[in-house]
């Protein structure tokens, strides 16, 4: 690498790291306000389906799963129920969304891809795994907010599905990229299967896998030593888990993607 002094050797392995993660108040006014802001906008768009379109872009409108998802996540830690009923709008929003994705769940566990948010006509069904462990924690986020017992029952069956394929090195079997592996592992934790999240843990920190030991950041997926900010973002929420416990390598592969993906 050329400096403006001249030449100059870099090892990205000596880089300074930041030696503390950043704590931010969220209960601030300003911040409190803005995610009730959005969680309003989601209850605006939803469909008489229960479904959101994902991207406003697209000429043809679809409710991909992945967004389903974070949406239903929003939607029940905003809501409130009582005795199981919805008791605000959120808690009916969730509701809505809840019903249409267990009734959308196939035999074996798993959900299409993308829906037609007005029709809910099934448009994509590709077998992904990192969208099916998303939709598992909402339904389990959902079912715990509320009671409900057949979200609990889909979310489960869908762990069990997911599970299923966790290959005997921890990894998911046909699916190398470390994002979906680590979208598995939260799944597993929602719905209490904690001995298949420690064989994904076990995987995830392995410096032979997809932890690099000397640059110390997680890899795209196996072979593939590329940096990205979702292996760093939520693979450091990953590290910080109790049930990990290696809060040095989230900082540390935050501090380089920090480095590396600023411009």
């Amino acid at each position: 690498m050329v400096s403006e002094n001249g030449p100059r050797s870099y090892v990205a392995a000596n880089w300074p790291r930041q030696t503390n993660f950043v704590a931010i108040n969220t209960n601030l006014a300003t911040v409190q306000n803005a995610a009730s802001n959005a969680v309003r906008y989601l209850r605006v768009q939803q469909q008489a389906t229960g479904l959101l379109a994902s991207w406003f872009e697209e000429p043809s409108p679809r409710a991909y799963l992945y967004d389903q998802s974070l949406a239903l996540i929003a939607l029940s830690r905003d809501g409130i129920w009582t005795g199981g009923a919805p008791a605000n709008a959120s808690g009916t929003a969730s509701a809505n969304l809840e019903q249409f994705l267990v009734s959308a769940q196939k035999p074996d566990g798993h959900w299409a891809r993308a829906w037609h948010p007005v029709t809910g006509a099934q448009l994509v069904d590709d077998g992904w795994v990192g969208d099916q462990a998303w939709c598992v924690m909402a339904l389990a986020e959902y079912a715990f907010r509320s009671g409900n017992a057949a979200a609990r029952t889909a979310a489960a069956n869908g762990a069990r599905r997911l599970a299923g394929l966790i290959d005997s090195t921890g990894a998911i079997t046909g699916f190398s990229s470390t994002e979906a592996t680590v979208d598995v592992w939260w799944a597993m934790v929602a719905t209490l299967r904690f001995s298949d999240a420690e064989r994904i843990k076990n995987y995830l920190l392995d410096p032979t896998r997809v932890w690099d030991a000397d640059l110390q950041y997680w890899w795209i997926g196996a072979n593939a030593p590329i940096a990205a900010m979702d292996c760093a973002t939520w693979l450091s929420a990953f590290a910080r888990h109790p049930l990990v416990a290696h809060p040095e390598r989230g900082l540390a592969a935050l501090s380089f993607v920090r480095r590396t993906l600023v411009t």
